[in-house]
């Protein structure tokens, strides 16, 4: 019986694909030269594993008719078959011919940007997307992003990425077509200076925020809600969405820093304020470490150095002028910094000098440091958090420096049985270490701040008071060091409970 492109097609439908890839070989070599001859026996070919011909004349197919859609999805699903048998040369040599042969494709393009990507090749990835037209989408600035993240490009990655949440900024982390009758929850994040970390594996890529928001997957089981992001902005797409945002049950404010998102708490004010929310956008605002010292500088029994903010020029004369008034020693720090990160005490002129050329340009923190070096000689750090006016002891670590961070309690706790027993009485017993006063100075905190979820870090000083370094919805319930210092894993259950409960309510 003759071959016919029917016949052909058929037993292609029937799923009979090495007699329909014979037929289409049947159809080139006998008849006029056809673009869908082509692609077809090129397909099969690379189904079958003939990688070479399938190669050519899908190739071939593709430059005869280079806006074909139904040709550009089977390229996609030649690529996907290279991908799944892991042959990353033929998959470089497959994206190249179809990006070349479709004279530079959109969906092309993309599928060989996000290659490069999951092949953590950062600049390949950068050259692909270049090829693109002016029509930018998500993941044209996503992939730009993560890209820069690889090369460690840390301001182009945070500029694409604010670029790409501004562009989308509503992301929903459910499946409609597979979620039940949950909940629906809103975690509202800023997109301005967002620090983030990149994640790459075989069937995803995406990203966390590192820094100005509370660590809120933490604490919600994303199994018990339908979750969804936005990200917050001045921009016309970021006002349209919440136009059309439906009403959701729960709404958390994940906006903690005050310092370098107070744009997006400008916006989040304008356009949630007449809602209930979790840490409402003005209570936050008033959590920078200026406004936090004018709100608790009055409360007994504590202690907060006056905080400042300057922004240093190139003038150094100008600048230790604009430090006339503050006493040595000081502790300056990048606007927005946590974790010890770009921290640092000056204790005398020369030190600010040799500090000076790092700073130009900078706005930065700037308080009184004082010393809170235990009898023992060890500094401690405790922090308790504060969750629906309930406090929560969350850890007490002790060090030999001033400058302690969770990682911290790895210089001399990780091997000393009396600095755990001590941070292990102080999780189990809250009383043992705060006093009446001391419990009752934390309250006042929480009442004059007057957000359901912060922090509060601080020491406690020779004369019983509670020296603050800082209170902020910022701080993180930290899972990381249970398998190594176990007793803190029911404080930390504690806390997330708490919380758990707070929401649900």
């Amino acid at each position: 019986m003759a071959v016919t492109p029917k016949s052909a097609l058929t037993l292609l439908q029937q799923g009979e694909y090495e007699k329909s890839r014979l037929a289409y070989r049947t159809l080139i070599d006998t008849q006029s030269p056809n673009a869908d001859y082509f692609h077809y026996y090129g397909l099969l070919s690379m189904m079958s594993g003939h990688f070479a011909d399938g190669l050519a004349y899908m190739t071939l197919a593709t430059s005869l008719n280079n806006s074909d859609k139904t040709f550009i999805a089977n390229n996609v699903q030649a690529i996907n078959i290279a991908l799944a048998n892991k042959d990353n040369a033929k998959i470089d040599t497959l994206l190249n011919a179809f990006v070349c042969a479709s004279n530079n494709n959109r969906v092309m393009l993309m599928q060989q940007a996000r290659f490069y990507l999951m092949q953590k090749q950062g600049s390949k990835c950068l050259q692909a997307l270049a090829k693109l037209d002016n029509e930018k989408t998500f993941n044209d600035y996503f992939y730009a992003a993560i890209a820069n993240k690889l090369m460690k490009q840390q301001t182009p990655a945070q500029d694409m990425l604010q670029q790409a949440l501004t562009h989308q900024p509503l992301h929903q982390l459910y499946d409609e077509k597979t979620s039940t009758n949950k909940p629906s929850l809103l975690l509202l994040y800023a997109c301005e200076q967002l620090d983030f970390s990149a994640f790459i594996d075989q069937k995803d890529i995406s990203f966390s925020i590192n820094g100005g928001h509370f660590n809120v997957h933490t604490f919600v089981n994303a199994k018990s809600y339908n979750l969804s992001r936005l990200f917050v902005s001045d921009s016309d797409s970021f006002r349209e969405v919440v136009k059309a945002l439906p009403n959701y049950d729960v709404i958390i404010n994940c906006i903690a820093d005050a310092e370098t998102s107070s744009n997006a708490l400008v916006q989040v004010s304008t356009h949630f304020g007449h809602l209930k929310l979790m840490n409402g956008a003005a209570q936050v605002l008033n959590s920078s470490r200026i406004n936090v010292f004018e709100k608790i500088k009055d409360v007994d029994n504590l202690l907060m150095p006056a905080a400042d903010v300057i922004t240093f020029t190139d003038n150094l004369e100008s600048n230790r002028r604009l430090l006339n008034n503050q006493e040595f020693p000081f502790l300056i720090r990048p606007l927005g910094s946590s974790t010890g990160i770009g921290l640092v005490k000056i204790t005398q002129q020369a030190e600010f000098d040799d500090l000076h050329s790092k700073i130009i340009g900078k706005t930065m923190n700037i308080c009184s440091f004082v010393d809170f070096r235990c009898p023992d000689s060890y500094y401690r750090k405790y922090r308790v958090f504060v969750i629906n006016g309930q406090i929560f002891p969350a850890h007490a670590i002790a060090s030999p420096h001033w400058n302690i961070h969770s990682s911290s309690r790895y210089e001399i706790m990780k091997d000393n049985d009396v600095l755990q027993q001590q941070e292990m009485k102080f999780l189990t017993d809250i009383s043992s270490v705060l006093t009446t006063e001391h419990l009752k100075a934390i309250n006042e905190i929480s009442r004059r701040l007057d957000l359901e979820y912060f922090g509060i870090d601080f020491a406690i000083l020779d004369d019983q008071r509670l020296l603050i370094f800082e209170a902020n919805a910022g701080m993180h319930a930290n899972l990381n060091y249970i398998k190594d210092f176990p007793y803190h894993e029911a404080a930390i259950k504690d806390i997330i409970t708490a919380f758990r409960a707070m929401i649900k309510n």
